[in-house]
């Protein structure tokens, strides 16, 4: 189907990178999840500065920097929808949907407890 125009997507995007920081962060975290569980043994850790860059109705893109000790990466991919979107109208619902499944208890209370957002350095 036709994709969204590039305005509804940096709308959205800026939107959730904004409001919603800790699910766009839940969402690398699945998107960047080959790297994270890393190969060599090599214990990746995701800074919380991952942004979403754009939707379609395909999927979404991350971008963020994962690090292991003093070595560091950039890395972007792809957040598949499956199936994928018939329009624009289900980027939404499906992004709510996303974020419900995304939030599991370990990750919701940060969102309930705003004094809770001091410790994030210590717990990402």
């Amino acid at each position: 189907g036709p994709q969204p125009p590039p305005a509804d997507s940096q709308r959205i995007c800026q939107h959730m990178n904004e409001d919603h920081a800790v699910t766009v962060y839940a969402m690398a975290r699945r998107a960047f999840a080959d790297t994270l569980n890393g190969e060599n043994g090599n214990r990746w850790k995701l800074s919380s500065d991952t942004k979403l860059k754009s939707v379609s109705l395909q999927g979404c893109t991350l971008q963020g920097t994962a690090c292991s000790g003093d070595l560091c990466q950039r890395l972007q991919a792809e957040l598949p929808f499956a199936p994928p979107l018939q329009s624009k109208a289900d980027l939404r619902p499906r992004l709510v949907a996303l974020h419900h499944e995304l939030m599991t208890p370990q990750t919701s209370w940060l969102v309930t407890k705003p004094a809770a957002r001091g410790i994030w350095p210590t717990i990402l």
